[in-house]
């Protein structure tokens, strides 16, 4: 499969292409990664507590770009809701990359396909939702209720 990267000029990469292509950019420093995220949630303050700001920030500027760079015109809750999904699948590749280098591609590819059937899941039950919503809309009207 070709990277990101190395597509014909004018197409689109792939989520799957994009992301796997972002993995592949850990792996000449992934000794250092766990020491780096560390670093990134030690606390500043005397508090002590971790701090998660910076993960969240890293996965969501992993997921924004990723979003970009695929051509994503979602708009709206679709907007987020691609986003915390897309930041999900890669933080957690991202985590499994860490303690299994040599499976991490693989994990990642099973991660979309069910973030996939579960997005296409909540579109039909949103869809399906729309229609009963309109058909009870109508009934009232009709009946002269409202």
């Amino acid at each position: 499969m070709q990277s990101a990267e190395e597509k014909a000029p004018g197409t689109r990469p792939t989520l799957k292409e994009v992301l796997r292509t972002r993995l592949e950019y850990n792996e000449p420093v992934l000794a250092h990664l766990p020491e780096a995220f560390a670093l990134l949630a030690t606390p500043t303050d005397t508090f002590h507590v971790l701090d998660p700001r910076p993960a969240l920030r890293h996965a969501g500027r992993i997921a924004d770009e990723a979003c970009f760079s695929i051509g994503d015109q979602s708009l709206q809750l679709s907007w987020y809701s691609k986003r915390i999904s897309v930041a999900s699948v890669y933080t957690a590749a991202e985590l499994h990359q860490l303690t299994s280098p040599n499976t991490a591609y693989t994990f990642l590819d099973t991660l979309l396909e069910k973030s996939a059937t579960v997005s296409n899941s909540l579109d039909e039950v949103s869809l399906f939702s729309s229609y009963i919503f309109k058909s009870w809309r109508g009934i009232i009207k009709s009946s002269g209720i409202l």
